[in-house]
């Protein structure tokens, strides 16, 4: 039953990385019809969704280690 979490971290992150195009996009939208402070923080917006897949990975790999031990 546990590789079903690990197979379901996989598949999290290469949605994650396929939805990257989306969010590129949608940074670009954003940015456009945004001015001032809030256009630095849209600039962000794709670090957040790396660091959330980052995250996905690590746990990922904790998952996969932990029933390997």
């Amino acid at each position: 039953m546990h590789i079903v979490s690990v197979l379901g971290l996989i598949f999290a992150i290469v949605f994650g990385l396929i939805g990257f195009v989306v969010i590129i996009d949608l940074n670009t939208d954003i940015a456009a019809l945004t001015s001032g402070g809030l256009q630095s923080l849209i600039a962000l917006f794709p670090v957040f969704w790396m660091g959330l897949l980052g995250f996905i990975a690590i746990a990922a790999v904790y998952v996969a280690a932990k029933m390997l031990g």
